[in-house]
């Protein structure tokens, strides 16, 4: 088998009421007309990954709503040759931090288009799905709006405080080991109680107080930015009929 074959577009379907799999959620559905004036949805692309093991769903999602958008979330229903089905995700992408100064690049802008991407076994036959359609279930915006399901709209809030607060318990420990006699050993002891954090980028920096403060700032600047749009105004939706 190649490892990449590609099997033409499928049309995508942006569901009227955006109807999510009962096993995945229950519950009300929103308008639809409120994820089709913000996003247009396109056809489908299905691949074989190049580990040959794997189909890579891409979804083209195009920005129609005149703001930045800030987080989405999605699940991909998928139809395979042998009749079989599965369902992808809710799989959820927040690029909040776009919106810092100098990451303005990989904002998604009115007008910008990102790909809905999912990655799914084969079925039994080694084949790919046949199908993909898209269901939206939140997107959230610059202005702190936000669009879809009241339970998933609430966890995207909470996730964004609980990080600002993770990064502000690691602030309080770095300025911490910052006043101690052995700042680099509290600093290094710092990078392994908070493993991928920002402690790891300062060790090198100890020594140098004006890169680390400037390093800090923008460290500081999104823990705020993550609090401030921890706080989502969510649009009226309409139940499911």
């Amino acid at each position: 088998m190649p490892n990449a074959r590609w099997l033409g577009s499928m049309k995508a379907l942006l569901l009227v009421s955006v109807m999510l799999p009962a096993s995945l959620l229950s519950g009300p559905a929103w308008a639809a007309d409120s994820f089709e004036n913000a996003v247009k949805l396109a056809q489908p692309a299905i691949h074989i990954a190049e580990d040959g093991k794997h189909a890579l769903i891409e979804i083209p999602l195009t920005n129609l709503s005149g703001l930045t958008i800030t987080a989405w979330s999605y699940s991909v229903q998928l139809r395979y040759p042998d009749g079989s089905t599965r369902v992808a995700g809710p799989l959820l992408v927040d690029s909040v931090s776009s919106l810092q100064k100098g990451n303005e690049r990989d904002s998604f802008l009115p007008g910008a288009t990102r790909n809905l991407t999912a990655t799914v076994p084969l079925d039994d036959a080694g084949e790919p799905p046949l199908t993909a359609n898209a269901a939206l279930r939140v997107i959230a915006f610059a202005d702190k709006s936000a669009i879809g399901d009241s339970i998933e709209i609430g966890q995207l809030a909470s996730s964004r405080r609980s990080m600002a607060g993770r990064m502000s318990e690691v602030l309080a420990e770095i300025e911490k080991a910052r006043q101690s006699p052995n700042p680099r050993a509290e600093m290094e002891a710092l990078a392994k109680r908070y493993p991928g954090a920002i402690v790891l980028q300062l060790v090198p920096l100890v020594d140098n107080p004006t890169a680390i403060d400037a390093a800090l700032s923008k460290y500081r600047d999104y823990r705020d930015l993550l609090n401030q749009h921890s706080a989502l105004n969510q649009q009226a939706f309409s139940p499911a009929k």
